[in-house]
């Protein structure tokens, strides 16, 4: 048997690139989503922590409401992602 023959080929430099660019498009997903919820959670409890005793701050509530389940879609959906990527790169 000729052992050259079953040797796997290297990647490519397109294929390596294409990984790079999976890769951080998963990142930037899953900071992005988390970033989301942070930031939508954040206003909420400054206006707890320093605003008025009988505040009601609904709106920055309804805000949280809204920001952070779908920020944490997000990040999940990144987390998926970045994996996914892992799993194909070990297998090529």
């Amino acid at each position: 048997m000729n052992p050259s023959r079953h040797r796997a080929a290297p990647p490519s430099s397109d294929a390596a690139r294409r990984r790079q660019t999976q890769l951080r498009g998963a990142v930037w997903m899953l900071g992005g989503g988390l970033a989301l919820a942070l930031l939508g959670y954040l206003p909420l409890q400054l206006a707890i922590w320093f605003g008025p005793a009988d505040g009601n701050p609904i709106g920055l509530g309804l805000l949280m409401i809204v920001a952070v389940p779908s920020g944490l879609v997000l990040a999940a959906l990144g987390l998926l992602r970045l994996v996914i990527v892992w799993l194909v790169a070990a297998r090529q």
